[in-house]
Protein backbone atom coordinates (compact mmCIF):
# COMPACT_ATOMS: atom_id res chain seq x y z
CA UNK A 1 0.00 0.00 0.00
CA UNK A 2 1.22 3.45 -0.69
CA UNK A 3 1.84 6.20 1.65
CA UNK A 4 -1.10 8.18 -0.40
CA UNK A 5 -3.26 5.61 -0.69
CA UNK A 6 -3.14 4.44 3.36
CA UNK A 7 -3.52 8.69 4.02
CA UNK A 8 -6.64 8.39 2.00
CA UNK A 9 -8.11 5.05 3.93
CA UNK A 10 -6.98 6.54 7.39
CA UNK A 11 -9.28 9.80 6.40
CA UNK A 12 -12.03 7.50 4.92
CA UNK A 13 -12.15 5.67 8.14
CA UNK A 14 -12.38 8.86 10.25
CA UNK A 15 -15.38 10.11 8.34
CA UNK A 16 -17.22 6.65 8.87
CA UNK A 17 -16.77 6.96 12.79
CA UNK A 18 -17.78 10.41 12.58
CA UNK A 19 -20.84 9.23 10.74
CA UNK A 20 -21.36 6.46 13.15
CA UNK A 21 -21.17 8.54 15.93
CA UNK A 22 -23.52 10.59 14.27
CA UNK A 23 -25.98 7.81 14.17
CA UNK A 24 -25.35 7.21 18.03
CA UNK A 25 -26.21 10.75 18.49
CA UNK A 26 -30.04 9.86 16.55
CA UNK A 27 -30.55 7.12 19.05
CA UNK A 28 -29.83 4.51 15.49
CA UNK A 29 -27.30 2.18 17.02
CA UNK A 30 -27.72 -0.71 14.81
CA UNK A 31 -26.75 1.67 11.99
CA UNK A 32 -23.91 3.02 13.99
CA UNK A 33 -22.66 -0.97 14.44
CA UNK A 34 -22.46 -0.90 10.37
CA UNK A 35 -20.55 2.08 9.80
CA UNK A 36 -17.75 1.79 12.67
CA UNK A 37 -17.51 -1.95 11.24
CA UNK A 38 -16.66 -0.38 7.72
CA UNK A 39 -14.69 2.07 9.40
CA UNK A 40 -12.60 -0.67 11.30
CA UNK A 41 -12.20 -2.71 8.13
CA UNK A 42 -10.50 -0.09 6.55
CA UNK A 43 -8.35 0.75 9.69
CA UNK A 44 -8.29 -2.23 12.28
CA UNK A 45 -6.37 -0.51 15.00
CA UNK A 46 -8.13 2.88 15.23
CA UNK A 47 -9.22 2.77 18.82
CA UNK A 48 -11.66 5.59 18.42
CA UNK A 49 -13.87 2.92 16.20
CA UNK A 50 -13.58 0.14 19.10
CA UNK A 51 -14.79 2.92 21.34
CA UNK A 52 -17.82 3.94 19.69
CA UNK A 53 -18.17 0.88 18.56
CA UNK A 54 -18.45 -0.94 21.96
CA UNK A 55 -20.95 2.29 23.18
CA UNK A 56 -23.08 1.32 20.01
CA UNK A 57 -23.01 -2.26 21.08
CA UNK A 58 -23.83 -1.19 24.28
CA UNK A 59 -26.92 0.71 23.34
CA UNK A 60 -27.96 -2.63 21.62
CA UNK A 61 -27.84 -4.41 24.15
CA UNK A 62 -25.02 -6.56 23.07
CA UNK A 63 -23.03 -6.60 26.32
CA UNK A 64 -20.67 -9.19 25.72
CA UNK A 65 -19.63 -8.14 22.60
CA UNK A 66 -19.60 -4.57 23.79
CA UNK A 67 -17.01 -5.79 26.75
CA UNK A 68 -14.73 -7.30 23.83
CA UNK A 69 -15.12 -4.06 21.64
CA UNK A 70 -13.98 -1.72 24.67
CA UNK A 71 -11.26 -4.38 25.80
CA UNK A 72 -9.94 -4.27 21.80
CA UNK A 73 -9.90 0.17 21.77
CA UNK A 74 -7.84 -0.50 25.20
CA UNK A 75 -4.92 -3.01 23.52
CA UNK A 76 -5.19 -0.16 20.21
CA UNK A 77 -4.49 2.17 22.72
CA UNK A 78 -4.18 1.91 26.27
CA UNK A 79 -4.42 5.73 27.25
CA UNK A 80 -7.72 5.99 25.76
CA UNK A 81 -9.34 7.85 28.43
CA UNK A 82 -13.34 7.56 26.83
CA UNK A 83 -12.37 3.91 26.19
CA UNK A 84 -11.63 3.29 29.88
CA UNK A 85 -14.96 5.32 31.07
CA UNK A 86 -17.41 3.22 28.59
CA UNK A 87 -15.77 0.27 30.12
CA UNK A 88 -16.67 1.65 33.63
CA UNK A 89 -20.04 2.72 32.63
CA UNK A 90 -20.22 -1.03 31.13
CA UNK A 91 -19.50 -2.85 34.49
CA UNK A 92 -21.62 -0.70 36.87
CA UNK A 93 -24.40 -1.49 34.38
CA UNK A 94 -23.60 -5.27 34.44
CA UNK A 95 -22.88 -5.08 38.50
CA UNK A 96 -19.09 -5.65 38.19
CA UNK A 97 -18.32 -2.42 40.45
CA UNK A 98 -14.93 -3.28 41.80
CA UNK A 99 -14.17 -3.99 38.06
CA UNK A 100 -16.14 -0.08 37.30
CA UNK A 101 -13.70 1.15 40.18
CA UNK A 102 -10.63 0.24 38.71
CA UNK A 103 -11.58 1.32 35.23
CA UNK A 104 -12.35 4.83 36.72
CA UNK A 105 -9.32 4.97 38.63
CA UNK A 106 -7.24 3.76 35.34
CA UNK A 107 -8.90 7.05 33.73
CA UNK A 108 -7.54 8.62 36.43
CA UNK A 109 -4.45 7.94 36.21
CA UNK A 110 -4.15 9.28 32.86
CA UNK A 111 -6.32 12.43 33.42
CA UNK A 112 -6.12 13.02 37.62
CA UNK A 113 -7.34 16.79 36.56
CA UNK A 114 -10.60 15.43 35.15
CA UNK A 115 -13.11 16.59 37.63
CA UNK A 116 -16.63 14.51 35.53
CA UNK A 117 -14.08 11.47 36.40
CA UNK A 118 -13.71 12.26 40.05
CA UNK A 119 -17.19 12.99 40.47
CA UNK A 120 -18.70 9.94 38.86
CA UNK A 121 -16.32 7.47 41.10
CA UNK A 122 -17.57 9.18 44.24
CA UNK A 123 -21.09 8.39 43.36
CA UNK A 124 -20.27 4.99 42.06
CA UNK A 125 -18.12 4.50 45.47
CA UNK A 126 -21.11 6.40 47.49
CA UNK A 127 -23.87 3.80 46.26
CA UNK A 128 -21.28 0.51 47.79
CA UNK A 129 -20.84 2.22 50.89
CA UNK A 130 -17.35 3.47 50.60
CA UNK A 131 -18.21 6.32 52.19
CA UNK A 132 -15.02 7.71 52.97
CA UNK A 133 -13.25 6.96 49.60
CA UNK A 134 -16.57 8.98 48.21
CA UNK A 135 -15.90 11.85 50.12
CA UNK A 136 -11.93 12.00 48.96
CA UNK A 137 -13.23 11.71 45.44
CA UNK A 138 -15.88 14.34 45.44
CA UNK A 139 -13.51 16.91 47.01
CA UNK A 140 -11.19 15.87 44.37
CA UNK A 141 -13.77 16.81 41.80
CA UNK A 142 -14.51 19.94 43.56
CA UNK A 143 -10.79 20.86 44.03
CA UNK A 144 -10.28 21.06 39.90
CA UNK A 145 -13.53 22.15 39.40
CA UNK A 146 -14.79 24.69 42.13
CA UNK A 147 -18.00 25.76 40.36
CA UNK A 148 -19.13 21.88 39.99
CA UNK A 149 -22.76 22.51 41.80
CA UNK A 150 -23.64 18.55 41.58
CA UNK A 151 -20.08 17.51 43.45
CA UNK A 152 -21.08 20.07 45.73
CA UNK A 153 -24.64 18.64 46.66
CA UNK A 154 -23.38 15.06 46.34
CA UNK A 155 -20.89 15.75 49.04
CA UNK A 156 -23.31 17.59 50.86
CA UNK A 157 -25.59 14.31 50.76
CA UNK A 158 -23.03 12.13 51.52
CA UNK A 159 -21.94 14.24 54.95
CA UNK A 160 -25.70 13.92 55.82
CA UNK A 161 -25.21 9.67 55.71
CA UNK A 162 -22.00 10.54 57.43
CA UNK A 163 -23.75 12.57 60.54
CA UNK A 164 -21.59 15.70 59.72
CA UNK A 165 -24.20 18.21 59.43
CA UNK A 166 -22.18 21.52 59.92
CA UNK A 167 -20.40 19.89 56.49
CA UNK A 168 -23.69 18.94 55.49
CA UNK A 169 -25.07 22.34 55.55
CA UNK A 170 -22.28 24.22 54.21
CA UNK A 171 -21.49 21.85 50.97
CA UNK A 172 -25.72 22.28 50.38
CA UNK A 173 -25.18 26.12 50.71
CA UNK A 174 -22.54 25.97 48.35
CA UNK A 175 -24.57 24.00 45.30
CA UNK A 176 -27.53 26.68 46.17
CA UNK A 177 -24.83 29.37 45.56
CA UNK A 178 -23.81 28.09 42.40
CA UNK A 179 -26.92 26.47 40.98
CA UNK A 180 -30.32 28.60 42.88
CA UNK A 181 -32.85 27.17 40.75
CA UNK A 182 -31.80 23.42 42.21
CA UNK A 183 -34.61 21.63 43.58
CA UNK A 184 -32.24 18.78 44.63
CA UNK A 185 -29.94 21.28 46.77
CA UNK A 186 -32.76 22.55 48.48
CA UNK A 187 -34.37 19.52 49.33
CA UNK A 188 -30.88 18.50 50.37
CA UNK A 189 -30.65 22.05 52.58
CA UNK A 190 -34.25 21.54 53.95
CA UNK A 191 -33.00 17.98 55.15
CA UNK A 192 -30.00 19.09 56.83
CA UNK A 193 -31.87 22.46 58.90
CA UNK A 194 -34.17 19.66 60.06
CA UNK A 195 -32.07 17.42 61.27
CA UNK A 196 -30.76 20.13 62.87
CA UNK A 197 -32.99 21.06 64.95
CA UNK A 198 -33.93 17.49 65.88
CA UNK A 199 -30.77 17.36 68.15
Amino acid sequence: MTFPTSIALRGQAQRLVQDGARLIEQGRPQDAILVLRQALALQPRMADAYCYLGHALQLAGQLQQALQTYQQALTCDNAHIPAWLRLAELHRQEGRLNDAVQAYRRALALRPDLPEIHHDLGMLLDDMGHHIEAESAYRQAIHWHPGYAEAHQNLGALMVTLGRLANAEESCRQALALQPQSALAHACLACVLVLQNQL
